[in-house]
């Protein structure tokens, strides 16, 4: 019984570290504290809130998120919805996003993450 419960342990532990290691990018602190930022300088990541719109989708080495911010504006509450591309290869790792809804349409195109393909840091 003890030689199962190890094995079980031990099953749990690698998927666990397998999972982690696909999910070492993250879209929802990514939108959040970079993309929220660089679109909006003036919202305060610190209150805004983001979820998934739609699950991670891998492609090979690309990865794709949907991810909505809720973010509060200088009138009103905002919601901005955007889909974060993340690419991963053995020599470079860059991130892109496009934008498909922001309820404050100002400042966004001004930002880098939805022009082209970024180094991630």
């Amino acid at each position: 019984m003890k030689r199962y419960a190890m094995l079980l342990v031990a099953t749990v532990l690698l998927v666990c570290s397998a999972a982690v290691s696909a999910m070492a990018f993250d879209f929802l602190e990514f939108a959040k504290n970079e993309l929220l930022v660089c679109a909006h300088p003036t919202a305060d990541p610190a209150k805004a809130k983001v979820e998934f719109q739609k699950e991670l989708v891998k492609e090979g080495e690309l990865t794709r998120a949907e991810v909505t911010v809720f973010y509060k504006g200088w009138v009103r509450d905002n919601e901005m919805v955007v889909e974060i591309k993340y690419l991963e290869t053995s020599y470079v790792t860059l991130v892109k996003a496009e934008l498909i809804k922001d309820s404050a349409a100002t400042g966004t195109m001004s930002c880098k993450y939805f022009t082209g393909w970024q180094e991630v840091k």
